[in-house]
C-alpha cells in the first residue's frame, strides 16, 4: 500500500507510523504480504523485494532480523515482524495460537461483515475502521490464555441457525494483551475499543460485579476467503472436538488452518 498525498496532519501521519508505513522518496509505503511461509523464506522474499526498487529498502533491516539466531522462538519478536508486514505468517515461529469460540452476535458486532450484513438493523460501527479490539470472555477453561501470553487467535464463531455461515472457523486476528480483572475494571480500561456495555460485561459474570473476566485485546483481523467447518477442523487436529472453550493449537495445525482458510479457490 502507497500513500502519496503530499500533505498529511500530524494525526493522520501518526496513525500510518502505527500501522508500519515507512517514509520513502514519493510518500509512505507499506508491504503488504500475503504470504505464509517459513522465517528464512520470508528473509529471502523481503532481500528480492528490496533488490527490485530502493522504495523497499526498509525491508532490508526486517530480512536481517528473520535471520536472527533462535527468531522463531521469540514470539513477540516474530509477531512484530507480523504486524509490520501484516498481513504476512511467520509458518515456523513458535508463537501461542489459540481457537477461540465467539458467538456470532459478537462476531458480527467485532469483525465479520459478512455477518453483520445479514442483520436488517446493522450496527452503526464501521469494522472496516477497527484495527483494534477487545473481546469477553470467562477467565476459566481458557486454553493457556492468561496475562502476559500474546500470539494469534484463530476465530471459530459458533453455530446459530439464525445466522449463514455459523459453525466455521472464520477469521485470525494477532493477541496484543491478555487482562484478567473485575467487569467494571475491564470496562473502564478497554471502553474506547469495544462494542461493549457495562451491563454486557455483567452478563457474563451472572451480575456478579466482583466475579473476574477476562479481556483479549487483539488486532489486525483477517477474515478468511473460505470459511472452514467443525468437519475439517477436526480432520485438521486429528482429534475431535467441540470448540466449545479456547484451545490451543500447534504451529503446523496453524499453518493447515490458515492457509485453508485464505486460498484462492
Amino acid at each position: 500500500t502507497r500513500i502519496t498525498e503530499p500533505y498529511l496532519n500530524q494525526t493522520i501521519l501518526s496513525a500510518i507510523q502505527d500501522d508500519a508505513f515507512f517514509q520513502v522518496k514519493d510518500g509512505y509505503l507499506n508491504a503488504n504480504l500475503a504470504v505464509a511461509v517459513t522465517a528464512t523464506e520470508l528473509s529471502d522474499y523481503l532481500t528480492n523485494l528490496a533488490n527490485r526498487s530502493q522504495d523497499y529498502n526498509f525491508c532490508l533491516k526486517i530480512a536481517e532480523t528473520l535471520k536472527t539466531d533462535n527468531l522463531t522462538k521469540a514470539a513477540k519478536t516474530t509477531l512484530d515482524v507480523e504486524r509490520i508486514l501484516w498481513p504476512a505468517k511467520i509458518i515456523d515461529a513458535d508463537i501461542p495460537t489459540i481457537i477461540i469460540p465467539i458467538q456470532p452476535k459478537w462476531a458480527k458486532e467485532l469483525f465479520d461483515e459478512y455477518l453483520a450484513n445479514q442483520c436488517l438493523f446493522r450496527s452503526e460501527s464501521d469494522l472496516a475502521l477497527k484495527r483494534e479490539l477487545v473481546y469477553y470472555r470467562s477467565h476459566r477453561g481458557n486454553g493457556g490464555l492468561k496475562p502476559g501470553v500474546v500470539g494469534r487467535i484463530i476465530w471459530y464463531v459458533s453455530y446459530n441457525k439464525n445466522y449463514c455461515g455459523t459453525g466455521h472457523v472464520r477469521a485470525c486476528s494477532r493477541l496484543d494483551e491478555v487482562v484478567v480483572n473485575k467487569p467494571k475494571n475491564l470496562h473502564q480500561q478497554f471502553r474506547r475499543l469495544g462494542v461493549y456495555e457495562l451491563e454486557d460485561l455483567m452478563k457474563l459474570t451472572k451480575n456478579d460485579a466482583n466475579k473476574k473476566l477476562m479481556a483479549l485485546r487483539f488486532s489486525d483481523t483477517e477474515l478468511f476467503k473460505n470459511p472452514i467447518d467443525l468437519a475439517e477442523i477436526k480432520e485438521i487436529l486429528g482429534k475431535p472436538v467441540t470448540l466449545q472453550s479456547p484451545l490451543r493449537i500447534d504451529k503446523e495445525q496453524f499453518t493447515m488452518i490458515y492457509r485453508e482458510g485464505t486460498q484462492n479457490q
